[in-house]
């Protein structure tokens, strides 16, 4: 089981209107992380697994939670390669 933590050193970060901005520190780059997408960057705490993320999520939203825990593998998985995160612990 893989958990993730906010690569820190790599961004600044700030919230607007509910919306939470990232810029890469090394391009100068700006992220937008808006909707679902911010209910799963606020779990990101480098204690929680994906899994134990969607289990978080399951009961906010309508879906199948098979579906909700390979959504937020995959999000989890663009942010990693984005530099947004690590791995704290495999």
């Amino acid at each position: 089981m893989t958990i993730y933590r906010k690569n820190t050193q790599a961004f600044s970060e700030t919230e607007i209107d509910g919306e939470i901005v990232l810029m890469q520190l090394e391009t100068g780059d700006f992220f937008s992380i808006t909707e679902t997408g911010v209910d799963i960057w606020r779990l990101i705490d480098g204690n929680r697994s994906a899994k134990a993320m969607a289990a978080e999520l399951i009961d906010a939203f309508d879906g199948h939670a098979d579906q909700i825990a390979r959504d937020i593998a995959d999000y989890l998985d663009q942010l990693m390669q984005s530099g947004f995160l690590v791995k704290a612990a495999a």
